[in-house]
């Protein structure tokens, strides 16, 4: 096994690294923290003061993710999605229950033990929303939600039936990422 902190402390921005246990049946398992840079550590035990509890011993590598953050099943799929399918994941979220933005990048890692996968986490923390940050999305992205809105707005209202062109269902979102709800 690699030394994850060393490798870890090559990244200038807050950087940890994940490891994801995978199953042959599709599921994942454990997701842990292996390592932290600096800038890291000294961050883990302050993201989310309300909840100081959690933040009051030091970091334990391979611990539970959610020993530090809220549990929170998206988070687990991107982590899943990144660490063990191999795919680049950009996020700008608040996690829920917490007074923070965070712009977080997942890359995957070519690491593997077993059925343990790997990525690592960049992220940066603000207190306050980014609205640039909300709303920049690909050309190609934008310019289907745009087309969508169009066709929408001047054709019967769309219906959100096992029918229509989209792909809707309760875990599901249509080709431009918009979800399901938007349909009425």
């Amino acid at each position: 096994m690699h030394d994850f902190f060393a490798f870890a402390e090559h990244f200038k921005s807050t950087t940890c690294i994940l490891s994801v246990e995978s199953y042959p049946d599709g599921s994942y398992g454990n997701i842990r923290i292996v390592a932290g840079n600096r800038a890291y550590l000294n961050i883990a035990h302050s993201v989310n003061p309300d909840d100081s509890e959690k933040f009051t011993s030091a970091f334990i590598p391979n611990s539970p993710y959610e020993h530090y953050i809220p549990k929170n099943t998206v988070f687990e799929a991107d982590c899943f999605r990144c660490a063990v399918k191999g795919e680049v994941v950009h996020r700008y979220l608040q996690p829920p229950g917490m007074q923070l933005w965070m712009q977080m990048t997942l890359t995957p890692l070519s690491d593997q033990s077993g059925n343990t996968y790997y990525c690592a986490s960049h992220y940066r923390i603000s207190q306050n929303a980014d609205i640039s940050q909300m709303t920049n999305l690909s050309p190609e992205v934008s310019s289907e939600i745009l087309s969508s809105c169009t066709a929408w707005r001047y054709s019967a209202p769309p219906t959100c039936s096992p029918a229509s062109s989209l792909r809707i269902s309760s875990r599901s979102t249509t080709r431009t990422g918009i979800s399901p709800a938007i349909c009425s």
